[in-house]
């Protein structure tokens, strides 16, 4: 079996939310992915690596590595969530994604999303910030 192959694709050290969303729209079309990614994230939060992970030929995964290690954001071409698996989340709905948001017993949430053929997870202790992280995706289809 083949190692998953990481390659850091983008390391950011403390830049403005402007700079590193044309960094990052760069980084998209670039790489010619059509994803969408977080545009506005809460104060004080900074996006400080972009990692990309290769686990096979076919299923590649983007980590979103910010200084808040309670926030997790990733999107992956496989999805790890089966449809019986969000049944009972809450369902949260933006135009062209739809959001299954999950609340652990320890107070986190943890939503999921699919978009075009990429999923996406954030994983946050704090529901509003969560759902703003939602709400400011952009991608550059959009």
């Amino acid at each position: 079996a083949k190692h998953p192959v990481t390659k850091p694709i983008l390391s950011v050290i403390e830049s403005s939310e402007e700079k590193l969303t044309g960094i990052i729209e760069e980084l998209v079309e670039k790489e010619n992915l059509n994803i969408l990614y977080p545009s506005k994230l809460p104060e004080n939060v900074r996006i400080q690596k972009i990692t990309q992970q290769y686990m096979s030929d076919d299923s590649m995964m983007l980590s979103f590595q910010t200084n808040d290690p309670n926030l997790s954001f990733s999107v992956s071409t496989k999805a790890s969530v089966s449809e019986q698996d969000v049944q009972h989340f809450e369902v949260y709905k933006l135009s062209n994604i739809i959001f299954y948001i999950d609340t652990k017993p320890d107070g986190v949430y943890h939503a999921i999303g699919y978009y075009e053929d990429y999923e996406y997870q954030i994983i946050y202790n704090n529901y509003d910030a969560l759902i703003s992280i939602i709400d400011n995706m952009k991608g550059h289809k959009q």
